[in-house]
């Protein structure tokens, strides 16, 4: 039962990595384009959403993993991408919904 229960968080597992390089990639062509006119306020900016990217990735990969920490580490990310309307709304709301609605039935 174990394995029929982790297999459904495998496509949380793709969602994330996906969103994850999605955000990268955003952030980098984002930085490259606006870092000529702003100057250092910018680069802050992109490091968050580069850090924010990185952990959504490695969450995915995590999740692929089965690793025992992978809902610890989730979980924060998932309601995080929450606030990233419409895409990280689907993904954090998709993988919260597999976590506790889906669970109890």
């Amino acid at each position: 039962m174990n394995v029929i229960m982790e297999d459904k968080y495998k496509i949380c597992g793709w969602a994330f990595s996906i969103y994850g390089a999605l955000i990268l990639v955003f952030s980098a062509f984002v930085y490259s384009i606006i870092s000529i006119e702003i100057g250092s306020l910018d680069f802050i900016f992109f490091i968050a959403a580069f850090m924010f990217g990185l952990l959504t990735f490695l969450c995915g990969v995590l999740i692929f993993k089965g690793n025992k920490y992978r809902h610890k580490i989730a979980l924060p990310i998932a309601v995080l991408s929450l606030l990233n309307i419409p895409l990280g709304t689907l993904v954090g709301g998709f993988y919260l919904w597999l976590r506790y609605v889906k669970l109890n039935n």
